[in-house]
């Protein structure tokens, strides 16, 4: 019976069967689901959770790019009306 590492508690998680990369498999000294990652030799992490991912659309609790208004263009200064010329010097 094969047998990983896992990486939350260190303790040893017995897989029954021969396991594949993409398995799941629980913990049962923490009771965390966890993937297998590599055959040879065997090892477990954490799986990637589709729901945590930015790209979803979804809100997100880190920082989001908004577009400026004109209110934040005077909070920062970036008014182009003010001593700056209109040319672009390239």
């Amino acid at each position: 019976m094969p047998v990983a590492t896992c990486p939350q508690c260190y303790r040893n998680v017995r897989i029954v069967g021969t396991p594949d990369i993409g398995d799941m498999v629980t913990c049962r000294s923490c009771d965390t689901r966890l993937e297998v990652v590599s055959t040879n030799p065997l090892e477990l992490d954490w799986p990637y959770d589709l729901d945590d991912d930015d790209s979803s659309g979804g809100e997100s609790e880190g920082f989001g790019i908004y577009p400026m208004d004109e209110e934040d263009e005077d909070d920062y200064g970036l008014d182009d009306d003010e001593g700056e010329d209109d040319d672009d010097d390239f």
